[in-house]
């Protein structure tokens, strides 16, 4: 028989294509025929929905669709409320839009549920491959997706080419940063101080709300060096505790937008360390995050003693300017010690996103930095009164790349520190070497590209 028009109908902000409508008790409606409710920017489809009108829930069964926003799930069955933005999916095949960047997370799930834009998702299997048969691919047993923020994968496992290599089992992937891939292989090297080494994170077991993991480098010069570190997820924020062996690698990171690491120039023993961190607050356009850390702190050869800090960082909302897209920010750190000083410290800059210019694509950061009273401590002190930072990308072609990071001192007209990379990318995946002028040291990349 000829396919009967769908029927269209309005009520609010809904409104409805389906062949066969019921309205039972002025408020279920009953949709059966590839049905559709929109709602505002969401539009839920299946075989059969019902709604009811006064709650905004819904309820669809067969070939269920949702999408909301740019995000994209099919599934065999659901529930979604339209007005609480909460809803439930199983059997889902979802496609999540990271947050200005031009990627696609692909996921199979068991189960997803969605509390306004984050998205849990439970036994999933995730890649930001566009290959049909990609050639990675992550099984995961819980993720949490939090568009603008952080991506956790928690109990892990990577399938690379039909192999499972060793890997960490709780991944946390800043989504906030300019993608820098998930780096979770073995990889070697060589460091002026170290000699050969090996470098590798290691996943610890932990309970549900925690994140345990270590970060281990075997040295032919120095022995065993790393950390290991304890995370609880709380609703407030995390708390994180770090103990480490020799010294901790993470204080040796350039950073554009983030204030321990701009802060920081040496490395140092932190054993232990205990860090609070809270849950950025919105101001209108501008964010602030704030820490608080205590522990007991060596640096080699310069002091060691108890010491405690509270940091604040102040930034705002994405200015356009033409073109250029800037960020300015400012962070200031307060910290004590146990031999009676004190140190202040402020740092104001700006962070620019240039437009692509060709094959070259750049990020550019200016610190100004400040400081009064005393530390017993080197890596506490600033060294670089005013730094210009370059973060940039040259696509020779789709298969290879050079990237490039460096520290510029203005004030003495320096080049103190930069990172030049060579990439091969293989679709979503990326390896290469890289050296680091700081430390004079070249290691070898493997990484997933797309987070």
């Amino acid at each position: 028989p000829p396919t009967r028009p769908p029927f269209l109908s309005r009520f609010g902000d809904f409104s409805f294509e389906t062949h066969e409508l019921e309205l039972q008790s002025l408020r279920w409606l009953r949709l059966r025929g590839r049905a559709v409710v929109h709602y505002r920017d969401l539009t839920l489809a299946a075989e059969r929905l019902t709604v009811d009108l006064e709650t905004g829930e819904a309820e669809g069964v067969g070939e269920l669709r949702f999408s909301y926003g740019v995000h994209r799930m099919a599934a065999s069955a659901g529930r979604y409320n339209f007005l609480t933005r909460r809803g439930s999916f199983e059997e889902v095949h979802a496609e999540l839009i990271v947050p200005e960047r031009d990627t696609v997370l692909h996921v199979d799930a068991d189960r997803i549920t969605t509390v306004g834009e984050r998205v849990i998702i439970e036994g999933a299997r995730l890649t930001t491959c566009s290959l049909e048969h990609p050639h990675y691919l992550i099984s995961v047993e819980r993720a949490v997706y939090d568009p603008g923020r952080v991506l956790d994968l928690e109990g892990g496992q990577v399938r690379l080419f039909g192999l499972r290599p060793p890997m960490l089992r709780h991944i946390r992937v800043n989504l906030r940063e300019r993608a820098e891939g998930v780096s979770m292989f073995p990889r070697p090297g060589f460091s002026s101080h170290d000699g050969f080494y090996i470098e590798s994170w290691l996943g610890l077991p932990a309970p549900e709300n925690q994140q345990r993991d270590a970060l281990v480098r075997l040295t032919t010069r120095r022995g065993l060096r790393g950390h290991i570190r304890n995370v609880w997820h709380q609703s407030w924020g995390e708390l994180e505790l770090l103990l480490g062996v020799r010294e901790d690698l993470t204080d040796r990171r350039i950073a554009a937008r983030e204030l321990e690491p701009t802060l920081t120039r040496q490395t140092v023993d932190r054993a232990p360390e205990l860090r609070a961190s809270f849950l950025p607050s919105r101001f209108g356009s501008l964010r602030l995050s704030t820490s608080v850390a205590v522990g007991h702190y060596r640096e080699r050869g310069q002091a060691e003693t108890e010491r405690g800090s509270a940091a604040l960082q102040l930034e705002h909302a994405p200015i356009h300017l033409g073109d250029l897209i800037a960020i300015p920010l400012l962070a200031v750190r307060r910290t004590w010690y146990a031999t009676g000083e004190a140190l202040w410290q402020t740092v104001p800059g700006v962070v620019v996103d240039v437009p692509p210019w060709g094959p070259l694509d750049v990020r550019l950061g200016y610190f100004g930095r400040s400081q009064s009273g005393a530390s017993p401590f080197l890596f506490d002190q600033i060294q670089i009164e005013e730094e210009l930072m370059v973060d940039g990308r040259v696509t020779v072609n789709p298969a290879w790349a050079v990237v490039f990071l460096g520290r510029f001192d203005l004030g003495q007209g320096t080049l103190p520190d930069y990172e030049l990379g060579v990439l091969r990318t293989f679709d979503c995946l990326e390896y290469g070497l890289k050296y680091r002028r700081f430390r004079r040291e070249l290691s070898f990349l493997f990484r997933l590209t797309g987070f």
